[in-house]
């Protein structure tokens, strides 16, 4: 039952059962199941059915009130056994696509550390690094897939691109009806490598035909403000991230069935994942599900 209420205070926190099951790596059908089953033995209802935001009634208030306050008990004579203090400080070495850095975790990193004022931390761009063993840091999130046998890693999400142009792109050149005449422009297009990854190529789904087509760009750039930079002021096309940052509205989305997909890796070293490690990437997922 226990951990049933600590599973019931963790989705309240998470506002979800969606967001939770992301956050968790649970699935939703069974955090369902079990917010039920605790309701059946505790023999009172906990949430208010039949709504889309979760919402409690006041017997689950009062449980999440209650139980919140035995997490941090619990947390305060954990810590007085195993002699902490809070002038014990942990650092966590981070490597991220800048995208990520200024978007996700830097406006909300005062919420991590509310929870863990004892983390130091150090971030840095990945610049495509792929063998975490060679650097300092602990965790790599990358759109690299590593080739690496000695390191960790895992998936974490999968971001959309699509593709944007100027209006005076379309009067210069007319509009783009399809891949062909994209193809035929293909001196100016730009490969927004936001995530970075490995290729200087990159691929699109035609989401109708259900087909993968490999385009070559003429320029290759990393930062998403160069990228939207070299879109104003030379009229190109370029893939650009939309599932974190949103185009500015002088920019227009072409071949909307078109987009490419890319795989966000966290990349760590073959040793046993910290509590701060695995309480950061939670932080993180729920940052990046909050915004896209």
């Amino acid at each position: 039952m226990y951990d049933d209420i600590l599973l019931f205070v963790a989705t309240c926190k998470a506002e979800s059962i969606r967001r939770a099951a992301e956050i968790l790596g649970i699935g939703a059908p069974t955090i369902s199941r079990r917010i039920h089953n605790l309701e059946e033995q505790l023999q009172v209802s906990l949430l208010i059915n039949g709504k889309n935001k979760l919402e409690l009634t006041k017997r689950g208030q009062n449980l999440l009130e209650e139980f919140s306050d035995t997490q941090h008990f619990f947390q305060h004579k954990l810590e007085n056994a195993l002699g902490y203090s809070k002038e014990n400080k942990q650092k966590l070495s981070v490597a991220l696509p800048n995208i990520l850095a200024t978007k996700v975790v830097l406006p909300n990193l005062h919420k991590f550390l509310a929870q863990f004022p004892n983390v130091i931390f150090e971030f840095g761009q990945n610049q495509d690094i792929q063998n975490i063993d060679n650097t300092k840091y602990d965790i790599i999130i990358s759109g690299i897939r590593p080739n690496n046998s000695n390191c960790l890693f895992k998936r974490l999400v999968t971001v959309d691109y699509e593709l944007y142009t100027t209006e005076q792109f379309l009067i210069n050149h007319g509009a783009i009806n399809n891949l062909t005449e994209l193809l035929a422009l293909q001196h100016r297009l730009v490969l927004h490598k936001g995530l970075s990854e490995a290729n200087s190529t990159f691929s699109i789904i035609d989401e109708q035909a259900q087909e993968l087509h490999l385009i070559n760009p003429q320029i290759i750039i990393t930062s998403y403000t160069e990228a939207t930079t070299l879109l104003h002021t030379n009229n190109y096309v370029s893939s650009l991230c939309t599932s974190i940052s949103r185009p500015v509205d002088n920019f227009v989305k072409i071949l909307p069935g078109f987009k490419r997909q890319q795989d966000i890796f966290c990349i760590r070293k073959n040793v046993r994942q910290s509590e701060i490690e695995q309480a950061f990437l939670e932080f993180l997922l729920q940052e990046y599900v909050a915004i896209t």
